[in-house]
């Protein structure tokens, strides 16, 4: 029987012109590929389902077309998953995160923690406590350290605090108070803040434009160089978490030296090399104090950028008189800015090149807000310096650190 369906006593048989042999269903998979069936129209939901599957419901199908409806789903399942199993685990990590915390607060007879007690001592403690653990997420400094910059900025947001100074309770009693969240006529229902929003808050942590990219991907696109490679690296981390990196700069300063350490040790471990002890204590490939030196001079080039933006755009925008308006030493500093500017584009800019200068115009908001973002941390990193002391001294808690981690030869 050549049918392109047939039914047998324990199993369907579907036949496809472009494949020899049949394909078996059993009865006994069916309840599990209805239950999938009832998972894909509740996460993906049914519009997905039904174009994704379009093509099945021609005549002649071909088992080539099966496959790639197949595949197509697949697809959609593993990115519905990426995007929803980050906030799973993020909240996760916080509920670590929140215990480790609370636990030292009983500790000083406490009954509670408050932001404030996310500070160098207390990343440091938890990834020395938690790297060691079986199954641990957090078995490198640099994962201990963001999830505390996340989690002390979930802490600190308005739409947490509104609710935690003004709690009020979820249900379907309207006389009696309750917020439905379903019902848009319960009262005050539109001062709850959206899910949404409030999630990506936390999970991108920078201004974004309505393209989604930050102040750092605006000015990396431009035509004309405003910031190194380097000074990009650098940034990432202010730019998504200036107002508490202030707090935990020596945290920063740590991440940024040891994260390479670590990963080093890790590479060697995978490919079988068995004695890492000289790799435990080795020194950082950057140190505390040239980072902070780098993290100066970008302060310094966006000073740079900002006094020259001021000259060149006062003069190109038909203002005969702004060179009078504009005092002798302001003048000058740009003027002697814009030619000290010799990456890509600012020869164009000097040209006069509208174009060019209107790159300028467009950048000025984004290099204004990164200055106003790192001044602060350079000035916490300058009052503390030098660094080189605690620096020694973190190598030895590190390499101490790492021991326990990997495990020392035999």
């Amino acid at each position: 029987d050549d049918a392109p369906v047939a039914a047998a006593a324990d199993r369907m048989l579907l036949r496809y012109p472009d494949r020899a042999a049949p394909v078996f269903v059993s009865y006994a998979s069916m309840p599990l590929l209805a239950a999938f069936m009832d998972f894909l129209l509740n996460t993906v939901h049914f519009d997905t389902v039904r174009d994704i599957t379009a093509p099945l419901e021609s005549p002649g199908v071909s088992y080539r077309q099966v496959q790639d409806v197949a595949n197509a789903l697949s697809r959609t399942v593993y990115a519905y998953l990426r995007e929803h199993s980050s906030p799973v685990q993020e909240i996760r990590d916080f509920d670590t995160i929140a215990r480790f915390l609370l636990k030292a607060s009983r500790r000083n007879d406490r009954d509670d923690f408050d932001a404030g007690d996310i500070d160098d001592g207390a990343i440091l403690d938890f990834w020395r406590e938690h790297s060691v653990l079986t199954d641990t997420e957090f078995r490198t400094y640099r994962k201990s350290f963001l999830g505390f910059l996340r989690f002390g900025q979930m802490m600190r947001g308005d739409d947490l605090r509104a609710g935690f100074d003004r709690p009020v309770a979820l249900g379907v009693d309207r006389m009696g108070g309750e917020w439905n969240p379903a019902d848009p006529g319960s009262p005050e229902i539109d001062m709850m803040p959206d899910r949404k929003n409030v999630a990506g808050d936390w999970q991108t942590g920078f201004d974004e434009d309505e393209d989604g990219a930050s102040l750092l991907d605006r000015l990396a696109q431009s035509d004309i160089k405003f910031l190194t490679g380097e000074d990009i690296k650098l940034l990432r981390i202010v730019e998504s978490h200036s107002a508490a990196l202030i707090a935990v700069a020596w945290s920063m300063l740590r991440n940024a030296s040891f994260v390479h350490s670590q990963g080093r040790i890790s590479a060697a471990k995978r490919k079988g090399q068995k004695d890492l002890s000289a790799l435990f204590f080795a020194a950082p490939e950057t140190g505390f104090d040239d980072l902070v030196d780098a993290y100066r001079k970008i302060q310094a080039s966006l000073n740079d950028l900002v006094d020259a933006a001021a000259y060149v755009l006062l003069k190109t925008d038909g203002d005969d008189e702004a060179e009078s308006r504009l005092d002798f030493a302001t003048l000058t500093r740009g003027r002697k800015a814009l030619n000290g500017l010799k990456r890509k584009g600012f020869d164009r800019v000097r040209a006069g090149d509208p174009d060019a200068i209107g790159e300028f115009r467009n950048a000025v908001p984004d290099i204004i807000a990164l200055r106003e973002m790192i001044t602060p941390l350079c000035g916490k990193l300058e009052v503390e310096a030098p660094w080189l002391a605690r620096q020694d001294e973190d190598r030895a808690v590190f390499g101490e650190q790492f021991a326990r981690i990997y495990g020392v030869a035999s």
